[in-house]
């Protein structure tokens, strides 16, 4: 519900995983969100995912468990900022060129990430969601 509409009708899994409207995608979880612009149908995020775009200006949203960290590329560079343990998984906030991103990334994982560091951040396209900005 959003101001006394029904916003999505479905169960938990499905409005988590497939949000049909970025207030329920917002609603339900945490997600990544960036306000991009989009060039020729596509939206990228310096090589983090491309994805089509349905206009010039779009969010991009994506859950965090979602985001692929790695010390070599594919992906997008950025520097991790702030790592917090949170017993299974970390958190980890890494500054991109287009902004913070966060990741949970299990714990054993993100043991050799530290402030300073140097990762590539990856989204599989598919679990981007986008939507008109």
């Amino acid at each position: 519900m959003n101001s006394g509409d029904i916003e999505q009708c479905a169960p938990p899994a499905e409005i988590y995983t497939a949000p049909s409207t970025r207030f329920a995608a917002g609603f339900v979880g945490n997600r990544n969100t960036l306000e991009l612009s989009a060039a020729g149908g596509r939206v990228t995020a310096g090589g983090a995912f491309d994805v089509a775009a349905p206009s010039d200006r779009v969010l991009c949203m994506f859950r965090p468990e979602d985001v692929e960290l790695s010390a070599e590329g594919p992906g997008a560079r950025a520097t991790v900022d702030v790592t917090v343990f949170l017993g299974a998984t970390t958190r980890v906030y890494a500054q991109a060129d287009q902004a913070v991103i966060f990741a949970d990334v299990p714990s054993r994982a993100a043991s050799g990430f530290s402030p300073g560091d140097e990762v590539y951040v990856r989204v599989p396209n598919d679990h981007v969601q986008i939507f008109p900005a």
